[in-house]
């Protein structure tokens, strides 16, 4: 089965009512997927990974998926 994207769960849920819980379940997935869209950890929960692991300053951020870094506008 393919990952599912953010269109594709807006597709599958827009046509539901408000409130309707598959789609604020939907409507919470789409918003994770839209915060993991700018961070540089894809765990949702956990720990955060140490700072001194070799290649993190490599890494193009260090926002995570709970504190993303702002939208461009």
């Amino acid at each position: 089965m393919p990952e599912p994207t953010k269109a594709r769960i807006e597709e599958l849920v827009k046509d539901l009512p408000e409130e309707d819980p598959v789609r604020r379940y939907g409507e919470e997935k789409m918003e994770l997927l839209d915060r993991l869209g700018y961070a540089s950890s894809k765990a949702e929960t956990g720990g955060r990974v140490r700072r001194d692991v070799p290649g993190w300053d490599e890494l193009p951020s260090s926002a995570t998926a709970d504190e993303p870094l702002p939208r461009a506008r």
